[in-house]
């Protein structure tokens, strides 16, 4: 089970996706097994929202990291889906209601645990968890999902951004400045010598004269091009003669 949060929690967009996602397996479960005119409300909210009463003596299911608890009358859901159910089919007859809706929300068959409540922290501020309450005439049906099938939910349902194609990230990354130095030539000198240079001082460098002069970015040593120094317009200019 994970409780990573890949989205804002709980937004109009995450609200409406997990409400669209519910409502649609809701509304294939109901095609599935109930009958004509079965009148069926359901309220899809955060499970901090609806609160965790009348969750004891839930049963769970789940599919991986995917699950939902789910409580309520069975023999009810049973008179609900099937008409006038004998009373002693009735509890597994609703069981095998509750495990097809289930199904339906986790989008694959379910595996069934033990009765028991959900934990308390899927009810907590906070909580990534998402509940249900469902009424179907004197049946109602609490329900509240692991994290798992909310963040699942979240990922297969929202729009992710589109990725920027790849001539803007060219084109960013082309008008980006870069300063360059047009060096002469390289001397080393001892401190005391440095120290004693005055106006008129010659540095003999380790260059011809007459060689293109290197052309590196500001404050790296390694030469892009070779140039030459001239002039244009009245004022000094180098021309690009080759590579480094």
């Amino acid at each position: 089970m994970t409780d990573a949060r890949p989205y804002k929690l709980f937004g109009d967009s995450e609200r409406a996706a997990l409400a669209g996602a519910a409502g649609a397996a809701l509304a294939s479960w109901r095609e599935a097994w109930l009958p004509a005119g079965a009148q069926l409300e359901s309220e899809c909210a955060p499970a901090a929202e609806l609160g965790a009463a009348a969750t004891q003596g839930a049963l769970s299911f789940s599919a991986g990291e995917r699950g939902w608890w789910i409580c309520g009358d069975r023999a009810a859901l049973a008179r609900a889906v099937y008409g006038a159910a004998d009373s002693g089919l009735a509890g597994a007859a609703g069981l095998a209601a509750m495990r097809e809706l289930a199904a339906a929300l986790l989008g694959g068959a379910p595996s069934l645990a033990e009765e028991g409540s959900p934990p308390a922290h899927l009810f907590g501020a906070g909580s990534a968890a998402s509940a249900l309450r469902l009424s179907l005439g004197e049946a109602e049906l609490r329900m509240v999902s692991t994290p798992g099938w909310t963040l699942a939910t979240l990922r297969e349902r929202l729009p992710r951004p589109a990725a920027a194609p790849l001539d803007s990230r060219r084109a960013a990354l082309a008008a980006q400045p870069v300063a360059l130095e047009v060096v002469a030539g390289w001397v080393e000198l001892e401190l005391g010598a440095l120290r004693g240079l005055a106006p008129g001082n010659v540095i003999a460098l380790g260059t011809r004269i007459d060689a293109p002069l290197s052309v590196v970015r500001r404050g790296r040593g390694a030469a892009l091009f070779r140039a030459r120094l001239g002039s244009r317009d009245g004022s000094r200019a180098i021309a690009a003669v080759g590579a480094r």
